[in-house]
């Protein structure tokens, strides 16, 4: 159900593609709301077609499929979460991501990456088909896994536009990339009204985005190479992305995992919806943050902590002053803008939409601050974060389900970011990057809404 010309100034010496030496570089308060402005467009237009899509293939097919795909799209995400080396992250983050034995040293385990994620696609569909009583999973999941050694393939040069912040261009292969796929998609769901659809239409869609890649990402083109000192590097940054990862896939799928063994397919796919509307505001924070905030943060990271506090205060005000309200529309209009978008079988939704909402609050604040603990190289710190959150998970979702049932069980989704808050402020604070007025202010603002909303509508 479902994550042009380049946003620098100058054009890279001909020929040279990413590789170029550029005369001049924008300062990073330029490239910064360039790319916010590139990224911001992209995820609004690239949710709106999933929107649309969604829409389009809930008339298609009914909601046990959606419940059956998201199981398969949890299981996958596990894979990749659990093997994660964090290679894009190091060549934005390290001093050597320029250059080609890094990058085709990181294409090399990129690629080896992806064979060991279908093998374990393999291994883990007939646990997960036991586990779950779902007899598809059997095969499901290894199709779906294939998509995977397609994504290895993917070439470096992608990872560079990201580093150099070039965001035009990775917004119109990602958009060019969604707009197949979802093409596709819905044609095979119009021929073969099935969950089949949904997973064919994942594995073009790796497809796609890897012949993308190679074809509009200018460079040299990717050779398997080994450079001991790079993959030290690359295992060096990793080892706590990796560990992080653990932490960060049970902290935001599981969720998932549990209530789908828990829920009847059809409600379990009905949850899926709601889950993907409440994250809108909330995802493209964490897109930001990713592709925006992380390049940045890092720069500015070099040039010294206050540098780093400096500009840290405006970037957060103004990211919050955005994404706040719409949660809080979302919030207390969630039961009739499900009834807007979908038939009567999806909307138990839209007391989910609500709840979600609500406790994503709290997701949209610190989503701007968490950045800075790998911009700086602290991954270890960035580990205890996502461990805390896995914690106050599994500790919400199971007080509230065993007192109040399902309900109990959608409110402890909801609380873990609002739980976590104290531990994220311990982390940075070292960093002196903690602003409270302005995180208590975004709190304020978005109780008040809720609250009067809720009060003035009922």
């Amino acid at each position: 159900m479902g994550h042009g010309a380049p946003c620098f100034e100058e054009a890279p010496t001909e020929g040279n593609g990413l590789d170029a030496v550029t005369t001049q570089r924008p300062s990073l308060k330029a490239l910064a709301i360039r790319g916010s402005t590139w990224t911001l467009t992209e995820y609004a237009i690239s949710q709106g077609l999933r929107l649309i899509s969604n829409i389009i293939l809930s008339r298609l097919l009914f909601p046990e499929v959606f419940g059956i795909m998201l199981l398969v799209i949890v299981f996958m995400q596990a894979l990749e979460m659990f093997s994660d080396l964090g290679i894009g992250q190091s060549v934005i983050q390290n001093k050597r991501g320029e250059e080609r034995d890094f990058l085709n040293t990181a294409f090399t385990l990129q690629v080896l990456r992806g064979f060991a994620l279908f093998a374990g696609g393999v291994l883990v569909a007939w646990p997960a088909a036991w586990i779950y009583g779902t007899h598809e999973l059997l095969y499901l999941i290894p199709v779906t896994a294939l998509g995977a050694i397609f994504t290895g393939f993917s070439s470096a040069n992608y990872l560079l536009l990201n580093r150099r912040m070039w965001l035009a261009r990775l917004a119109l292969i990602n958009l060019g990339t969604q707009c197949l796929t979802i093409g596709i998609t819905v044609c095979l769901a119009w021929l073969w009204p099935s969950v089949w659809a949904l997973v064919l239409g994942g594995v073009m869609a790796c497809v796609v985005k890897l012949i993308a890649t190679h074809t509009l990402c200018p460079g040299p083109r990717d050779r398997f190479h080994w450079d001991a000192e790079a993959a030290r590097d690359l295992f060096r940054f990793g080892r706590w992305i990796f560990v992080s990862t653990l932490f960060g896939f049970l902290a935001s799928r599981g969720d998932q995992l549990i209530l789908g063994y828990f829920l009847p397919a059809a409600f379990f796919g009905v949850y899926g919806f709601a889950s993907f509307i409440s994250q809108g505001a909330v995802q493209a924070l964490y897109t930001i943050s990713n592709r925006v905030l992380f390049p940045v943060y890092s720069r500015l990271a070099e040039a010294g902590p206050e540098h780093l506090r400096s500009r840290m205060f405006r970037v957060r005000a103004v990211l919050m002053a955005v994404s706040v309200p719409p949660v809080c529309v979302l919030a207390v209009f969630g039961p009739q803008i499900v009834e807007l978008l979908y038939d009567a079988r999806y909307q138990d939704a839209g007391w989910i939409l609500q709840i979600l909402a609500a406790g994503g609050v709290a997701g949209v604040i610190g989503s701007t601050t968490g950045p800075v603990l790998l911009a700086v190289g602290d991954s270890f710190r960035f580990m205890i974060v996502m461990a805390a959150r896995m914690t106050f998970l599994l500790l919400a979702m199971g007080v509230g389900g065993y007192f109040f049932g399902v309900t109990g069980l959608i409110v402890g989704v909801a609380a873990p970011d609002l739980m976590m808050y104290p531990v994220l402020t311990l982390c940075i604070r070292k960093y002196g990057v903690w602003f409270p007025w302005l995180d208590l202010a975004g709190f304020s603002f978005a109780a008040a809404c809720i609250g009067a909303g809720w009060t003035l509508w009922n």
